[in-house]
């Protein structure tokens, strides 16, 4: 599933604060490296002057722990409902499937609810970046790094 939703009676969480939903999307609904990705948590924080906080965790296909993702921006937060959301950068993720977890963390790091691996998407590739090759590029990650050539003789 790349998007779950709860009613509000039914979501998970306790008495502090609950998530509401929890979606995956890119920049035109395909799931290509060349994309970006927006991992998007809503929440309902129910106590005033809370530090709530989310955490995305990306699993592969073989349940590789591929990365973990909080967001540090830990401040009180009014009542009220809120979207977190996290970007992972265009040409990061390999070509595969991947499974995300979802963590809401409130006050002194408690865990309010934690979805494992609750939405996934499968990546692909246009093969933008590719030129002449068409094998397998292994790797959980696909950064395009930075790569500098100078003749040194």
């Amino acid at each position: 599933f790349r998007e779950v939703k709860w009613n509000i009676k039914d979501a998970p969480g306790n008495l502090n604060a609950k998530i509401k939903g929890v979606k995956i999307t890119s920049d035109n609904q395909f799931f290509y490296i060349e994309n970006k990705i927006k991992v998007e948590i809503e929440f309902v924080n129910f106590v005033d002057n809370q530090i709530v906080n989310c955490s995305v965790s990306v699993f592969d296909d073989y349940d590789s722990y591929v990365l973990a993702s909080p967001n540090l921006e830990r401040i009180p937060l009014a009542k009220g409902a809120f979207k977190s959301v996290c970007i992972i950068p265009e040409n990061f993720l390999n070509k595969g499937k991947y499974f995300f977890t979802i963590i809401l963390v409130g006050n002194n790091f408690e865990i309010i609810s934690q979805l494992d691996k609750i939405v996934s998407i499968d990546m692909d590739e246009k093969g933008l970046h590719r030129k002449d090759y068409f094998g397998h590029w292994g790797g959980m990650v696909r950064p395009y790094l930075q790569w500098e050539n100078t003749q040194i003789d």
